[in-house]
């Protein structure tokens, strides 16, 4: 499923090691963004594929491999998102329930990878620092 992502993570050069704080800009860190209806069926939470992505990003995590992980809402938040239009909820209230489900979705990815930092990002500031930890 994540060939392209294996290919470009073993193609990448081998930098020598590095503080974390130099490892930015070695070509080690991947921004892989996961669509919500990935991980998310007409079933609900697919718990199957969700195993399936984590599994591959922590193979290359163990070979050095950074990730930052964006991770969407899917059909399911663009449901949400719908269903409070129908309601009469105004843009801002139909954008906190996108958002508030999208954040469900990152919840899952980051619990099913060992490593990962288990809490969703809501102040990218706070991005480096976690990279580097």
């Amino acid at each position: 499923m994540f060939d392209f992502l294996e290919n470009a993570a073993m193609n990448s050069p081998d930098p020598a090691p590095q503080s974390p704080a130099q490892a930015g800009g070695s070509g080690n860190v991947f921004v892989v963004s996961i669509g919500g209806s990935l991980i998310v069926d007409e079933q609900g939470p697919n718990p199957d594929k969700i195993r399936q992505i984590a599994e591959c990003i922590s193979s290359l995590h163990s070979q050095g491999k950074q990730f930052v992980l964006v991770v969407g809402g899917g059909r399911i938040a663009r449901s949400y998102v719908e269903a409070m239009r129908s309601l009469g909820a105004n843009n801002f209230v139909q954008d906190l329930a996108g958002i508030n489900v999208t954040r469900v979705n990152a919840l899952l990815v980051a619990h099913a990878l060992p490593s990962a930092h288990k809490q969703v990002l809501d102040d990218f500031s706070r991005a480096r620092e976690i990279i580097d930890s």
